[in-house]
């Protein structure tokens, strides 16, 4: 009873900081915008319950912590890389803070370990030279995909794309080079290494882990994560559009999940699937209908000298022997060169 009564405070506690800060982050606004405080009082309160719970399960399970760091040390150098991209992605993208971005990135941690994870399991379940070598593979590919698109999102601002493969060559490649400098090209170098160097497994144990209670472990959180992910971006919708109904609220939303969906990408699936599999909407000409003009859609072509109205006289021979490619920042750099 005395451990609940302190909980209930240190939650009203939490919520009346979170109202005082939201209060003044509003105050300023005439008339005060009720809607949007109780929205994001709510949102940072869920935010500081979730971070509270994780808290609280590593703290219970702090015992086995030590032991369960040495033996998948390499899981938990993939999940710090992915912690550090993920920390620049939501830097980058000025993703808030909330319930839903953290929530997003503890799924997108889970998404991005669990092929590593899984070999982690295998191999202390059968240790061998091979279980080893897959470990190893399964480790390395994860840790060199998630570094290539740490770099192509810096570029990009997205992950990586099918077309990337499709237009692949060496002019795209000295392109990519010719804008870095030693120190980035240093970076990736030292980055790559200290992946290798960081690759250790503990010798094989007579006491393992039950691989079937680890495998449920490992099924539940997955299907627990992302269905609460999922579930979470259409309650939050919901609630913008039935009873905030604020059209740039609702509008600002579909931005930031587009981007929250980012960090719950698995990372080296993404990358598998993207060049194995054509999936880019925009290198296929399907999507696109095509249509005969109207008679309005002709006249107003005209008035805008779009359409010509007279006979397009055969061009002359051109008198040039360069081409000179003007970039606008809205055209992707994949797609230079690139046929449809």
């Amino acid at each position: 009873m005395y451990r609940r009564s302190i909980i209930l405070v240190i939650l009203l506690l939490l919520f009346a900081a979170e109202a005082f800060f939201a209060r003044q982050f509003y105050i300023e606004i005439v008339p005060f915008p009720e809607d949007e405080w109780w929205m994001t009082v709510v949102n940072n309160c869920l935010r500081d319950l979730l971070l509270a719970g994780v808290a609280g399960l590593l703290y219970f399970r702090r015992n086995r912590l030590a032991d369960r760091t040495k033996r998948y040390f390499p899981v938990v150098v993939i999940g710090v890389l992915y912690l550090l991209i993920a920390g620049f992605m939501v830097n980058q993208l000025s993703l808030d803070k909330g319930f839903l971005t953290v929530l997003a990135v503890l799924t997108g941690l889970n998404n991005n370990i669990v092929l590593v994870l899984l070999a982690a399991m295998c191999y202390h379940k059968w240790p061998s030279m091979l279980m080893k070598s897959v470990y190893f593979a399964v480790y390395f590919i994860t840790a060199l995909t998630m570094i290539f698109d740490a770099f192509y999102f810096w570029q990009t601002s997205m992950h990586v794309e099918s077309v990337l493969f499709k237009n692949l060559n060496i002019y795209a490649v000295q392109g990519v080079l010719s804008g870095m400098t030693a120190i980035q090209l240093a970076g990736i170098g030292f980055a790559v290494a200290a992946v290798l160097l960081l690759f250790r497994v503990t010798k094989p144990q007579k006491r393992k882990p039950n691989f079937a209670w680890s495998l449920l472990c490992v099924s539940v959180f997955f299907l627990g994560l992302n269905l609460s992910y999922w579930s979470m971006v259409q309650v939050n919708k919901y609630i913008l559009t039935e009873y905030v109904c604020v059209w740039g609220d609702e509008t600002s939303e579909m931005i930031r999940s587009d981007y929250r969906n980012l960090l719950t990408t698995p990372v080296n699936i993404n990358f598998a699937s993207k060049m194995l599999f054509d999936t880019d909407k925009i290198a296929r000409r399907k999507h696109i209908e095509q249509r005969p003009l109207t008679a309005k859609d002709e006249r107003v072509l005209k008035e805008l000298g779009i359409l010509r109205t007279q006979q397009v006289l055969q061009p002359l021979e051109a008198q040039y022997d360069k081409i000179v490619l003007l970039v606008l920042e809205s055209v992707h750099r994949d797609y230079i060169g690139f046929y449809y």
